[in-house]
């Protein structure tokens, strides 16, 4: 028992007697950015399910090799071959879960985060009061809004605004790309947007050349914070009329 949160963000103490809860403020209370915070609520639920569901099959499937491997025999001048078989037949089970599997849920719940930013982007810019400056040469355009909302309230989400536009980075890589970074168009410049990044690098795992890995619970960590300064920005750009409410 604790803080009741609703998927949006929305905090109830439940701790506190309800004598205490005025229900009236709860309900006249705006909370900004309710779609976008359920849209992050759903990758989040997404990536749960599947990272939890995968860990479990894991479990299961290597628990079957290991038992097929058990059975195996070999001809008598084939047994030295006996420990490589068995070494395979596992060594291809993780394989399996821990990067081919693994690396297309992240990779799909890092291309639904920056999608849902970037139509929540696209939805401030319409709610905008004054004309949006020119968007410079290679900038992304929904970065281009949130970073000019940023600055004309002084909302200090530099950082924020900076870490999503090294993911589009690194989504555009896996879209248009595989996630192979020296199939990437702008692979020159990768390796920097993903510096600043954790729980995001460049390995080959996959045998395939360089390619985009992602740990598990980096897209939740990332969500987890747009989910806290998006509407908040909202909230600051709304109360200085920046944004039409």
């Amino acid at each position: 028992m604790g803080i009741a949160r609703h998927p949006t963000g929305a905090t109830l103490d439940i701790t506190k007697p309800m004598s205490t809860f005025d229900p009236d403020h709860f309900l006249n209370k705006t909370f900004y950015q309710w779609d976008l915070q359920t849209m992050l609520a759903d990758v989040l639920d997404f990536l749960e399910f599947s990272e939890n569901n995968l860990s479990w099959q894991r479990r299961r499937e290597i628990r079957k090799v290991e038992r097929e491997a058990e059975q195996v025999e070999f001809e008598e001048k084939d047994k030295y071959l006996e420990p490589q078989y068995r070494a395979q037949l596992i060594e291809g089970a993780e394989y399996r879960f821990d990067v081919s599997l693994s690396q297309r849920i992240r990779y799909a719940g890092l291309v639904a985060f920056v999608t849902t930013i970037q139509w929540c982007a696209l939805t401030l810019r319409k709610r905008m009061v004054l004309p949006l400056p020119e968007c410079p040469k290679s900038t992304n355009k929904e970065m281009h809004i949130l970073a000019t909302l940023n600055v004309m309230g002084s909302c200090g989400f530099d950082r924020g605004i900076s870490d999503i536009s090294d993911l589009i980075h690194v989504r555009n890589c896996i879209v248009h790309a595989a996630g192979l970074v020296n199939s990437y168009e702008h692979a020159s410049t990768l390796p920097a947007s993903i510096t600043r990044l954790s729980g995001i690098k460049i390995c080959n795992t996959n045998f395939l050349g360089p390619s985009i890995e992602i740990a598990q619970g980096a897209v939740e960590a990332y969500v987890g914070a747009a989910n806290e300064w998006l509407p908040k920005l909202d909230e600051v750009c709304t109360a200085r009329g920046i944004l039409k409410s």
